[in-house]
């Protein structure tokens, strides 16, 4: 029972250690572009413009749908690594973002 109670203890104190962190997109960009985290940290995108956007990950399933003028979208990142985004929409026009995950 003592392991039980020391992993879940872990596991709260871990979460209160967790941030959020705001990405906007406006226009056709992601502020901020790269963006270095930690595990359990989250990340909202609030979508700022009068056009719709979303947010596509490559080889993950985490797409948002598509986000009105501010809709936002989030996400808690529970694994390190790298995570390439985009929006669907305007790829071409260079509207992608990484997220680092340490």
């Amino acid at each position: 029972m003592k392991y039980v109670n020391i992993i879940l203890l872990f596991c709260i104190i871990n979460n209160v250690n967790a941030k959020d962190h705001y990405i906007n997109i406006i226009g056709m960009k992601f502020i901020d572009k790269i963006i270095k985290i930690h595990v359990n940290d989250i990340i909202i995108w609030t979508n700022k413009t009068n056009q719709l956007h979303n947010v596509v990950f490559e080889h993950q399933d985490l797409d948002s749908p598509f986000l009105k003028n501010g809709d936002s979208f989030t996400i808690r990142f529970i694994s390190t690594g790298v995570y390439n985004y985009y929006c669907l929409p305007h790829k071409n026009m260079g509207m992608i973002g990484k997220v680092i995950v340490e």
